[in-house]
């Protein structure tokens, strides 16, 4: 994201880095707050499969 700034088309966004866009500089600050705790869920299932896959080695 650094050397490209999202690509050509923003192809190589974030969800994080697409959620900042959208709240800081295009100015909605409600539809970035909302993309980041869309991000909560899946990233709270990565981390327990992640926690469990690591306690069995």
């Amino acid at each position: 994201y650094i050397l490209t700034h999202g690509g050509p088309a923003n192809a190589t966004h974030l969800f994080a880095t697409y959620a900042f866009d959208i709240g800081m500089s295009a100015g909605q600050l409600g539809m970035g707050a909302a993309v980041a705790l869309a991000m909560l869920p899946a990233l709270g299932l990565l981390i327990v499969a992640l926690t469990l896959y690591l306690r069995r080695e």
